[in-house]
Formats: structure tokens, sequence, C-alpha cells
């Protein structure tokens, strides 16, 4: 069923997804949007782009996924799309100790170009595997060391999939409503501060003329 978006800006939500080749960052938005699980996904080239609509207390909303290319032939592309970015995952493969590594590095990436106010979450995907090379408590300790959200995820069973993608989203959207509460009173206050000035200044004006007149 086709639906209506309001234009608005607060209600798009732009989030890069990256990390190394393999994590898994296709396959997981893959299982965000249909909630399919396909085992093997063709190499992302340059960058994707995924758009979801839900709702967040009601309000119709646009989650915009941007999911770039592990390559490192395509980290240059990073500055131009982390420029009007709202959010950013990072996505490890918990089997893969060189992909949790380089977060480091796909992290300096994104805050060298990035706003230092932009929201993140960390997730270590393929939880379901057990063959593990990333122990659950270095991620959370990495998550908490650069403040963000942390999962771990499997595409495969979908595993807090939904949770990871969306609790960012939601915490997008409440700090846009709450800066534009914040604008909408703002310009309020001054209205009525002009309002209070123009009525001073007739009120001069009336005094004078009175003044004049006898």
């Amino acid at each position: 069923m086709s639906q209506v978006y309001n234009n608005n800006n607060n209600n798009i939500i732009r989030i890069l997804v990256c990390g190394n080749q393999y994590v898994g960052k296709t396959s997981l938005i893959q299982k965000l949007r249909t909630n399919d699980f396909q085992e093997n996904y063709t190499p992302t080239v340059g960058v994707d782009f995924t758009s979801i609509k839900y709702e967040i207390n009601q309000k119709k909303v646009q989650l915009r996924l941007f999911d770039i290319s592990g390559q490192n032939r395509y980290l240059d592309l990073i500055p131009s799309q982390v420029r009007n970015i709202d959010g950013v995952v990072f996505i490890y493969d918990i089997t893969d100790l060189n992909s949790f590594l380089d977060i480091t590095m796909w992290l300096n990436k994104v805050d060298s170009a990035a706003n230092i106010n932009i929201f993140k979450t960390l997730i270590g995907n393929k939880c379901d595997l057990s063959n593990r090379q990333v122990p659950y408590n270095k991620g959370q300790e990495f998550s908490e060391e650069y403040n963000m959200n942390f999962f771990e995820t499997s595409v495969r069973n979908g595993k807090d999939v939904q949770q990871s993608i969306y609790s960012l989203a939601n915490k997008i959207f409440f700090e846009k409503q709450k800066q534009e509460n914040h604008q909408t009173n703002q310009n309020q206050q001054n209205q009525s501060f002009d309002l209070r000035n123009s009525n001073s200044f007739f009120k001069t004006i009336y005094k004078r003329i009175q003044y004049c007149y006898c």
C-alpha cells in the first residue's frame, strides 16, 4: 500500500552502514527490509541505497540506509557520504578479528568528515556462529569507549537485527524532534519580544501625540 510522507527533513533519517567486506552489511539491510536471509551476496560496489518506511509515535518516517563497500578502494567515498548523514552503523564479523580491529580505521574515517554529534552504533554480526574470535565484552568495551550503542546480531536467525537499527533511528528521530521544538520555542519567544517592543514603541508615540495636543 502506498504511503505519503511529509517532506520535512525531520521525517527522513539517513544512516551510513560501514565495515569490512564480507561482514554482512548488505545481508543485514536485506534482512531488515524483507526479513529474508540469503547465504551469498554479490559484494557491494561503491554505495548501495535502501529506503525503508515505518512509523514512530504515529509519525511516518523514511529510513535511508547507505551501504558503503568494504573494499579499500572505496574508502575515499566516506567524506562525501557522511556529509548529510544522521547516524552511522559500524559492523564487524565476530568470527573475524581483523574486521573488529579495522573498526578503528572506519571510525577515524567517519569522524574526520562527520558532525561531531552524529549518532553511532556498533554491531558484531554472525553471533550464531561458534568459531568466535571477538569476545562479546571486547565489542561492549569498545562501544562504551566511543559512546556507541552495541549489539550482537545474527542475520541468519534475525537476532537483534531490527533492534540494532531501529533503536538508532528512533534516537535520531527524537533528537530531531527535540531540536525542532527548541527552535519553535525560540522563534515564539523572539516573536513575543518583537511584539512587546512594537507595543512599547506605539505607546511612546501615543504619549508624545497627547503631549503635543495639549
